[in-house]
């Protein structure tokens, strides 16, 4: 490192770096948290409908809701939809991290007054 003044307590200090992998680890697995969570339930609700639907029309007759092609609605619909979705949480969910990420790398401080050098 190179020893540089300081412009506002002008004593020659080696620079501190703002940037902690810690926070940043933090911020991301924070961010992920979400993502992992909505997408093992979205598995498991996509696992569970066919039979949740057969349950529900399971004394009714099969003619007047033609059970096959709701379902196969209801999978060419949702199928989209959560992947979207899926991409929104993880997008959101990284954004902090980016963030923290690009202000904080190379930036240094003061050890003796904090300023930003």
């Amino acid at each position: 490192m190179i020893e540089i003044e300081c412009p506002h307590c002008h004593n020659k200090v080696v620079p501190k770096k703002r940037f902690s992998r810690l926070a940043f680890t933090g911020l991301l697995i924070i961010g992920l948290i979400p993502f992992v969570l909505f997408l093992v339930l979205n598995v498991l609700y996509m696992l569970a409908l066919p039979s949740l639907l057969r349950s529900m029309t399971a004394g009714l007759p099969l003619m007047p809701f033609n059970l096959e092609a709701l379902i196969t609605a209801l999978f060419l619909i949702m199928i989209p939809t959560s992947i979207a979705t899926l991409l929104l949480v993880l997008i959101i969910g990284i954004i902090p991290a980016t963030i923290y990420l690009s202000v904080r790398r190379d930036t240094y401080k003061c050890p003796m007054c904090g300023m930003i050098l």
